[in-house]
């Protein structure tokens, strides 16, 4: 299979994957690279319509995508990619080939309609935690929100209302943070927007987050950007969903290896993905 360059954004028909593919075709804009459109469809047993019907139905809806594409483009070269197995097994391994992976929070499968209003479907939260290139979760304004915001230990204000929002980066001493970092901060300059670095840490460990923040907001790629900090007593978990309810996007590390345990954050990357209040991106530590 020849390899895709750009950005790849994966489609299935449903109101989640319209949300992905709008914000993949601004992302492929702002990179000046090409969408690709991806549906994976399979055979599923015990399901009555034939394999060839399935084929077809699935290159409908692949068509019909991207037409909407080619509506909205504004410029961005589009083409289309119809792939047969595993839809996550499939993202993934195209995801090494590509800028950036950007999948919507649910799909069309059953399990997704019962659960939407609850949790991020188990193909996107595979996919952001396996691909080999950062992933953008869509997730629409109707996403849980916490109504107690955590603590504050900087006197820095929040963006008044209105305020063009920033984009919401977690930073730790995990090795996934630099990454992280460093794509929010491409993020930023390609929009204009700031930076909201956010450091979650124990009472007693306040200094060490102090001095985390400090270097985040001097290392490389800083230069020229509004970036501002806040060191939050609380969980990572708790900590990123309040300061993300401000933000345009938030920006996480991903886990060091595949899926499972060997989170950066402890379980903190899957609540996150099943609770973030909007689009949240995902970005794997770099050579691993």
């Amino acid at each position: 299979m020849s390899a895709p360059t750009g950005v790849i954004v994966g489609y299935d028909g449903s109101t989640h994957a319209v949300r992905a593919l709008d914000w993949a075709l601004e992302e492929a804009e702002l990179r000046a690279c090409p969408l690709v459109l991806c549906h994976v469809w399979r055979e599923r047993s015990g399901d009555p319509a034939p394999a060839a019907a399935r084929r077809t139905a699935a290159v409908h809806m692949l068509d019909h995508g991207a037409r909407c594409a080619a509506d909205r483009a504004r410029g961005v070269p589009v083409r289309t990619l119809l792939l047969e197995g595993s839809p996550a097994g499939r993202l993934r391994g195209l995801s090494a080939r590509a800028e950036l992976l950007v999948v919507g929070s649910h799909g069309l499968g059953a399990l997704a309609r019962l659960t939407a209003a609850l949790a991020v479907g188990s193909v996107s939260q595979r996919v952001a935690a396996d691909s080999r290139c950062p992933v953008i979760v869509v997730r629409g304004a109707g996403g849980p929100r916490h109504a107690n915001a955590s603590p504050r230990l900087d006197d820095t204000p929040p963006p008044p209302p209105g305020a063009t929002l920033p984009l919401v980066v977690g930073v730790s001493a995990a090795p996934g943070s630099r990454a992280a970092l460093g794509f929010a901060a491409e993020e930023a300059r390609m929009r204009g927007r700031a930076l909201h670095l956010v450091h979650a840490c124990r009472p007693g460990e306040t200094e060490i987050g102090r001095d985390l923040l400090d270097a985040a907001a001097a290392s490389p790629g800083m230069e020229g950007l509004t970036v501002r900090s806040s060191l939050v007593v609380a969980s990572v978990r708790s900590a990123l969903l309040a300061e993300s309810r401000a933000g345009a996007l938030l920006v996480v590390g991903a886990p060091r290896g595949r899926g499972g345990p060997h989170l950066p954050y402890g379980s903190a990357l899957r609540g996150l993905l099943h609770e973030a209040p909007g689009p949240m991106a995902v970005v794997r530590p770099l050579n691993v």
